[in-house]
């Protein structure tokens, strides 16, 4: 038997996989075998196994699992599943009312404002440097305000995706599928027993193993 380490990029579980144990995250080697069962890739804790000194007994996981822990964490909650539909849909609602638009558009009254006073003063003038400072302030504000809402735009784009998926998929999924392993999977936590799927929108499942 051979061991080669393998380039984690190629795969939709690159960054994805995590110990349950230590916290660390798993890498990719393959085990070239001379006999019938050929080549295996499996996936293994970077803290307990590298440089062949194990100091954690987090659980290897072989690629052939790592999928079917995803088709069955997808088929999962596409299935009738009252209880994690209906929180999506308040984690919709929620992410949707944190929105605050309103007062983007009040603070972007406020710089038209100021802006047009600036351009009526003189730079020299009295109330040039306080209307300056004004309108920096408010624009300080505005960007501020602007990466709080992307922030919950995403969120909200998150949880969307997932109802989507689940929306148009009202018959179980047969066949793996990594595009949405790289759309709607964050996180992979590999357990003794069990793994844990975290979805991109935070909201996770386990699934035996």
């Amino acid at each position: 038997m051979e061991k080669q380490d393998i380039d984690n990029n190629r795969t939709c579980f690159s960054l994805k996989v995590f110990c349950g144990r230590c916290g660390d995250i798993y890498h990719r080697v393959a085990y070239n075998y001379s006999d019938e069962h050929g080549q295996v890739v499996k996936w293994l804790c970077m803290t307990g196994h590298d440089h062949d000194l194990v100091t954690c007994h987090g659980r290897a996981i072989s690629e052939r699992q790592l999928k079917e822990v995803c088709l069955k964490a997808f088929n999962k909650i596409i299935e009738p599943n009252k209880a994690f539909r209906a929180k999506l849909q308040n984690n919709i609602r929620h992410a949707i009312s944190q929105l605050n638009e309103e007062q983007a558009t009040k603070l972007d009254r406020e710089l038209d404002r100021l802006q047009i006073l600036l351009i009526n003063q003189t730079p020299h003038s009295k109330d040039y440097d306080k209307i300056a400072g004004e309108f920096n302030k408010v624009q300080q504000q505005r960007d501020e305000l602007q990466l709080t809402l992307d922030r919950q735009n995403e969120v909200v784009q998150k949880n969307v995706n997932l109802q989507n998926f689940i929306d148009t998929n009202s018959k179980q999924l047969n066949e793996f599928d990594e595009h949405l392993v790289r759309q709607l999977i964050k996180k992979i936590t590999i357990q003794e027993t069990y793994c844990e799927v975290e979805f991109q929108n935070g909201d996770s499942i386990k699934i035996n193993l």
